[in-house]
């Protein structure tokens, strides 16, 4: 759990490019803090969006319980596979994706967080 944390606290460091000022630690903690909320909503929006694509592709797994490591990805290519070869339903994932990532993105750059290029 130690790994994770230091891992996104050095992303936040890495994020607050430079600063004349020096780095702020209630800045890079508010940041943290913010991207971790946000990543939770974030996961909560997007499963739906992916259940949305698979409905589109007509992707059904034959196996889903007991599911081992190398059974994940296969799973996970499959579906990749198939809806990389539907350019309708990967259009609307993207689209729906850009409309959910864009404005938290647009929060952490509005709250100091990350620079302007990553909100473009």
């Amino acid at each position: 759990m130690q790994i994770p944390k230091a891992i996104l606290v050095l992303s936040c460091l890495l994020l607050l490019g430079r600063n004349a000022d020096g780095y702020s630690l209630n800045l890079m903690f508010d940041c943290t803090q913010r991207a971790v909320e946000l990543g939770a909503s974030l996961a909560t929006r997007i499963i739906p969006e992916l259940k949305d694509a698979a409905s589109c592709i007509n992707f059904f797994s034959q196996q889903t319980k007991d599911l081992d490591a190398e059974n994940v990805i296969l799973l996970f290519y499959q579906f990749t596979k198939e809806l990389f070869e539907n350019k309708k339903c990967l259009d609307e994932l993207l689209k729906s994706f850009e409309d959910v990532i864009k404005p938290a993105l647009q929060d952490l750059y509005d709250n100091q967080c990350i620079p302007e290029e990553l909100v473009d």
